[in-house]
């Protein structure tokens, strides 16, 4: 009996958590079983799962699919990214203090400046950090 050949497609690999994902079952031959690990200690045996990924992260996905002919497995590294949230305001692919003062002069109630959150180096440090926060906190009380 020939040996069954797993293959798997999800309909989408990256986003926001949480995400859910729709895996579908590509494998090959006669196959009597199958189990799932989605990387995050999630799995199952169904044919097309659909898993929700709630922490952002970098999952490798498993499918081991058994048959007559034998077993077979296929390991995606890296196969889904979640990411943290959509709070990237500056691009800069992190959350960190400029994306925060944008925050908070939307929290203040003043209509948000076009690129005031890429002002860089306000305390001359060649950094962007807690001072250029400060500065954000002293011209939303004015």
């Amino acid at each position: 009996l020939p040996l069954p050949k797993a293959e798997f497609i999800a309909d989408t690999r990256s986003g926001i958590s949480p995400l859910t994902v729709q895996f579908t079952d590509m494998s090959q031959g006669d196959i009597t079983s199958r189990f799932w690990e989605f990387g995050d200690s999630g799995t199952s045996s169904d044919i097309h799962p659909s898993h929700t990924y709630s922490s952002p992260g970098v999952y490798s996905v498993t499918l081991t699919i058994e048959g007559p002919g034998g077993s077979d497995k296929i390991i995606r590294t890296g196969y889904i990214r979640i990411g943290l949230s959509d709070l990237d305001n500056n691009d800069d692919k992190q959350i960190d203090l400029m994306d925060v003062n944008r925050v908070l002069q939307i929290l203040a109630g003043k209509k948000p400046e076009p690129d005031f959150y890429r002002v860089e180096d306000v305390g001359g440090d060649s950094k962007t950090g807690m001072e250029e926060s400060v500065f954000t906190l002293q011209w939303l009380g004015e």
